[in-house]
């Protein structure tokens, strides 16, 4: 029971000094870091960067070398949208 006990402490032990040395060395980080940079003599630097516009990634193109169609929209026919108002209902329809 004593080695269990003293196993359990030796670990907490090492975590607090690992968990003590990473702040610290985190603080001299940031006291190290310039308080001020050049980004304002940059002409370049005060405009944003331009956002670029990709196309629509498509994994069958980069294995067969062709792009897939795309599906046309379907559109429900008055059987299907009354079936589907039918199935679609709320308690609060009921009242």
């Amino acid at each position: 029971m004593k080695m269990r006990a003293a196993m359990i402490a030796a670990t907490l032990v090492a975590f607090a000094a690992v968990s003590g040395a990473a702040l610290a060395a985190e603080d001299t980080a940031v006291v190290a870091k310039p308080a001020t940079t050049d980004v304002a003599k940059s002409p370049q630097a005060a405009q944003p960067p331009a956002v670029k516009k990709s196309k629509p990634h498509s994994h069958v193109q980069e294995k067969t070398g062709v792009a897939p169609d795309p599906a046309p929209a379907r559109t429900l026919t008055a059987e299907e949208k009354a079936a589907r108002d039918k199935m679609h209902q709320h308690q609060r329809d009921a009242k």
